[in-house]
Formats: structure tokens, C-alpha cells, sequence
């Protein structure tokens, strides 16, 4: 991580939401003088909220920034920007937007839908660290593996997150039944009622880091965020006792300051999550599985019926967990498929501009 910007700087409060020299050279060296800094911490519709050194402001991206920039490239929660102050207007323009360390993104809409592909979601920018949330009543070890996969894309680091502990017999059954799906990560197991666990979270906001919770409806994100923020910042229900759910209260991705330095996201449950690019991140979620495909017999083998297959041999000297061996194949179908869509409305736009071309030039030929 970046060093830490000198404490003698102008900029105190920014420090303390993650302001470094890495993101202070970057905004003397690229912007334009007179530019204020600040974070975005909200985004509604066009308009977003953006904490600055003298405090909250609205402001809006300017009109070349609207005209010019691809929506995935507009400011999203967690963004660094430059603004100037518009004295009659509601709203201050924001006329530049940091390079971006990270970016954690999804694609808007169900995996299975046969539409074309939908646009790109940014959940969260210039993360540290993502926390994939789960209820330890009965934890998704398919979806851990999804939300993993698009993490390691984004370029931030994941951690998976359990909690609820307090509604399951054998916490540290939980535990372990996951690290054999999910080998490698860091787990953690919490509970939003008596505070278990909430102190080894506090790790990673140092250095003033930045963490965002991800995950469905009612898995606790709310209640475990307001554990760190030492008060009821966001609103929670109570939990269901068949499936230990809590019902949906976040409504927006919301950018927090914790108590003592570093920032923490809260975001509304996702009940789907539709991996976007994350063929690298595919790739290092299940390395294990990929170096052993290196000593498969036959190059191209489908780890299926081949015979010489180390995969497969793996998996019946127990040392490769069928589950998580399953989580692999439906991951990589998916991401076949979605690149498949992707082309396939790539041609489908071609063709469209194709035809309207042919049919301005058509009309230029006619005569007048």
C-alpha cells in the first residue's frame, strides 16, 4: 500500500479516509489547478454526495464528462475527483476523476438470461479489501466462489465473512466445511448480537484502508458495519429463525468514515452475482485446480472420463474437494457463455451499424 500522506498536510480529514501521496501525486500531476479533492461516498442517479476536507457536498459530473465517458467510467462510490465550486447552483461540477485502484463490478441481470449482455454495475472503487458475507446458518459455498472470482478480478483482496455465528451449533464446523471449499482465504467468523469477532476485523482498516461488504439480503452486513462504526449508522430487522435472514434494509452503496481512520461500504443485498471479465480472477480463485490440470495426460483434457486425469484423481484421494471442483466447472461454463453473449451482441451492433450505413449511403445516391 501506499505510503501515507506527511500528517502536516492540508488535507487531514481526506488522510483519514484514505488520502495518500500515490492519490496526492496523481491529482497534482494530471488535473488542473484550482481543483478541490474529495471522495465519493454516494451516488444518486447523476448527482453524488462527495466528502471533502470542509465537509460534505453535492455535485454532479460535468456536461464534457457526461458527453465523453462510458458509464462504468462515471463517478462511482469510492472514487477520488477534482471539483470546481459553482456558487450559483445547487450542485459542484466534477470535472475529474482519479485513476482507480481497484474496481469491483458486476453485470446487471441474471447469468442464465439469453438478452443480450446488460451494462456493467460498479459496485465499489478504490477498495482494499472486499468482505464476501455470508450467514453461517447455511452458507453458499457456490456463491462464495463467485463472489471470490469477481474480487480477485477487481484487484482488491477478499475475505470471506460469516456471521450470525450465534445461530449455529458447531461454529467451528462451519468454518473448517468452508476452508475445504474455499482453501487459502481468510475467514472469519462473527456475530452482530454479542460482538464476536468484530475486533479482528478492525485489522483491515488500518492505514487508513478501505472495506466494502458484499452479499445477499439479511446475511448481517448492516448490523456487523455498525459494530465498527460504534452506532446505529444503518438500519437492521430482525432475523428470521427458520434461516437465521435478516429482512433487506440497505438501499444504496454508501461510503462511511470509521471512528479512528479507514472507510467501510455497506451495500444493498445482490441477489444474484453475474461475474463480469473474470477470467483472471477465475484463474487465481482455483489455482490448485489449475496446476493440477497441468499434469493431466492429455492437454485438452475435461476432467470428466479422460483417463490420466490428475484432476479426477485428486478428487477420489480426497484431496480435492468435489464441491469445490463443481463450483469450478459451473464458473468457467458461465464466463464461456458470457463471452459467447458478448460476441454475439458485439455482431448483432455491427450488423445494425452495417445497415444504417448502407442505407445513408443509399439515400446520398438517390436522386434530387
Amino acid at each position: 500500500m501506499p505510503p501515507l500522506t506527511d500528517t502536516k498536510s492540508p488535507f487531514p480529514f481526506l488522510i483519514s479516509i484514505g488520502w495518500n501521496d500515490h492519490i496526492s501525486a496523481n491529482f497534482s500531476d494530471d488535473f488542473e489547478p484550482g481543483l478541490i479533492p474529495g471522495r465519493v461516498s454516494r451516488v444518486d442517479r447523476i448527482s453524488s454526495i462527495v466528502l471533502t476536507e470542509d465537509g460534505p457536498v453535492r455535485a454532479e459530473p460535468s456536461a464534457e464528462m457526461l458527453l465523453n465517458t462510458a458509464s462504468e467510467q462515471l463517478p462511482a462510490v469510492g472514487d477520488w475527483v477534482g471539483m470546481l465550486r459553482r456558487l450559483r447552483h445547487d450542485t459542484d461540477s466534477i470535472e475529474a476523476v482519479l485513476p482507480r485502484a481497484s474496481m469491483l463490478a458486476r453485470v446487471r441481470g441474471s447469468s442464465g438470461s439469453r438478452t443480450a449482455v446488460s451494462k456493467i454495475q460498479v459496485i465499489a472503487v478504490n477498495v482494499d479489501f472486499v468482505f464476501a458475507t455470508h450467514a453461517a446458518v447455511r452458507p453458499s459455498t457456490s456463491r462464495m466462489a463467485r463472489e471470490v472470482s469477481q474480487i480477485e478480478q477487481s484487484g482488491a483482496i477478499p475475505v470471506l465473512l460469516l456471521t450470525k455465528a450465534d445461530l449455529v451449533d458447531d461454529p467451528a464446523g462451519v468454518v473448517e466445511q468452508v476452508a475445504k471449499v474455499m482453501p487459502g482465504l481468510r475467514i472469519h467468523l462473527t456475530s452482530g448480537l454479542n460482538g464476536d469477532g468484530i475486533n479482528e476485523l478492525r485489522q483491515y482498516l488500518t492505514d487508513n484502508r478501505t472495506v466494502v461488504f458484499i452479499g445477499a439480503s439479511g446475511v448481517g452486513k448492516s448490523t456487523i458495519s455498525n459494530q465498527l462504526l460504534g452506532q446505529e449508522a444503518l438500519t437492521t430487522e430482525e432475523v428470521r429463525a427458520h434461516d437465521g435472514r435478516g429482512r433487506h434494509t440497505t438501499t444504496a452503496r454508501h461510503l462511511m468514515p470509521i471512528p479512528g481512520g479507514g472507510v467501510l461500504i455497506d451495500t444493498p443485498g445482490m441477489r444474484t452475482f453475474t461475474l463480469q471479465g473474470a477470467d483472471d480472477g477465475l484463474e487465481k480463485t482455483f489455482t490448485d485446480i489449475d496446476d493440477l490440470s497441468q499434469k493431466c495426460s492429455f492437454r485438452n483434457c475435461s476432467h470428466k472420463i479422460e483417463p490420466g486425469c490428475a484432476v479426477q484423481a485428486a478428487i477420489t484421494s480426497g484431496d480435492l474437494n468435489i464441491e469445490r471442483f463443481d463450483s469450478y466447472l459451473k464458473l468457467g461454463n458461465e464466463l464461456r457463455h458470457m463471452k459467447t453473449k458478448i460476441d454475439k451482441a458485439a455482431y448483432a451492433d455491427q450488423r445494425s451499424r452495417g445497415r444504417d450505413f448502407a442505407k445513408k449511403i443509399k439515400r446520398n445516391k438517390e436522386p434530387r
